[in-house]
Parts: structure tokens; C-alpha cells; sequence
């Protein structure tokens, strides 16, 4: 499931082929941009800055539960945070990325402790910690774009070339 989309334009003559620009171009910034996402952007997720990404409430027993377990790292006060697993896992991960001249993606491995979904009672939907490890707010975005345009110009710079581009990232 992707969660950003990405659409890099040029505009005018390459200079060079479409598999070239998309292999010495647009493949290294695609990289860089999951390594700003793991390295800047993914942190929030478990400290104090993570109250903008909308994490649903827990509950008063799995609060309680937490608190009192002495293999919890925090006290209960992250949401995805119970022994310290899943953020250590998070941090490590692959970043793989791919491009063509049509299309471009990122995938970054996330911890797979994040899968599980506890069961509820009553009608309360179970939360999808995988959902709320991937949310992303505008401000996100926007350092997202940001990292990915720097990165292709580098790219261009790197490769001689003097070229007109459009680079925009949207939920």
C-alpha cells in the first residue's frame, strides 16, 4: 500500500536517455528521501512529538498493563512504544529504492511487531499500529519534498546537466 505519492517532471531536452536519468537521477534521490523519512521523520513516532501524528487513545487497562510491566521502556507515556522492540527494529530496516522513467518508489521496512492486532471487545475496532507508524503530516511532506528536490538537483549537478524539473509529494 503506498501512503505518498511521488511525481518528478522535466521540463525541455534531458541530455540524456530515460533510463539513465532514471537509474544515475532519480533512483539515488529516491534513496535519500526513505533515509530522511527513517532518520528525521520516523523518530517522532516514539517520543514526545508523536501527539500530531493522531495515534487513537489506548486504553485504561493496556495503560495500566504497560505501567506496571517492568519490560516497558517508558512508563506508558508512547503509544508505540511497549518494551523498546518495535523502535529498534524501525531504525534498522531496509530502504530499497526503484525508478523508472514513469514511475518511482520507496519502501522502507518497518517492524513487523506492528502487524499484531489485539483483540477488542464490543464494537471498539482494534488499532492498526501499522496505520499510525505510517502517518505523515504536512510538515512531513513538505521536508520530504524538500529533501527530494536537493536531491535531484545534486543529481544533476553530479551529471553535468543543466535541466528544468517539477518534484511534488502529496498524500
Amino acid at each position: 500500500m503506498n501512503f505518498l505519492k511521488i511525481k518528478v517532471t522535466t521540463k525541455g531536452a534531458l541530455g540524456m536517455g530515460k533510463r539513465q536519468w532514471a537509474q544515475e537521477i532519480l533512483k539515488p534521490a529516491m534513496y535519500q528521501v526513505g533515509l530522511h523519512w527513517r532518520q528525521a521523520i520516523m523518530p517522532r513516532r516514539f517520543d514526545a512529538r508523536q501527539h500530531v501524528y493522531g495515534f487513537r487513545e489506548r486504553t485504561e487497562a493496556w495503560k495500566r498493563a504497560k505501567r506496571k510491566d517492568p519490560a516497558s521502556a517508558d512508563g506508558g507515556r508512547f503509544k508505540l512504544v511497549y518494551t523498546g522492540d518495535a523502535r529498534s527494529r524501525a531504525s534498522s530496516g531496509n530502504i530499497t529504492a526503484r525508478a523508472t522513467s514513469n514511475k518511482q518508489s520507496v519502501k522502507i521496512a518497518g517492524p513487523r511487531k506492528l502487524n499484531f492486532r489485539p483483540k477488542t471487545k464490543g464494537s471498539r475496532l482494534p488499532i492498526d499500529m501499522r496505520e499510525e507508524f505510517r502517518a505523515v503530516t504536512g510538515r512531513d511532506v513538505r521536508a520530504l519534498q524538500t529533501m527530494l528536490r536537493k536531491s535531484i538537483r545534486e543529481g544533476f549537478v553530479k551529471v553535468g546537466k543543466k535541466v528544468t524539473f517539477r518534484a511534488t509529494i502529496t498524500k
